[in-house]
């Protein structure tokens, strides 16, 4: 899972379209280029959240105070792109929580615990 997480540049073809809008919505510019249906609201919860990590940064004196939000971009996109993949991770995991949740609800917990844990090792052709 590691290098999954951390590895420096894009995995997949649409990510760094995603971290194209990242940077644009981070930089308070909302004229969308990349339309996605599930990855818009993604883009921008992963905009707040890098706003949160370079305002963070600032106030804790980590960032200088003459860069900008644009220089701050370009200067941490590998961490903009594991910021991006964390967030994917951790709302795949609360979708597993969830699925058990509703299962568990509507069948039994043991069919609940299959159907989570296969959730994200089925594959669509």
């Amino acid at each position: 899972m590691r290098p999954l997480l951390f590895r420096s540049w894009f995995f997949s073809s649409d990510e760094y379209v995603f971290a194209a809008e990242v940077v644009r919505f981070s930089s308070f510019n909302f004229h969308q280029f990349f339309f996605d249906n599930p990855g818009t609201p993604f883009m921008i919860l992963d905009s707040a959240v890098w706003a949160l990590i370079y305002w963070g940064g600032r106030v804790l004196g980590l960032v200088q105070p003459g860069v900008t939000m644009s220089t701050f971009n370009y200067q941490h996109m590998p961490l903009l792109f594991t910021v991006m993949r964390a967030t994917t991770l951790v709302f795949f995991l609360a979708s597993c929580v969830l699925l058990f949740q509703l299962c568990a609800r509507l069948v039994n917990r043991p069919a609940a615990a299959i159907f989570s844990c296969s959730q994200g090792f089925t594959r669509t052709r």
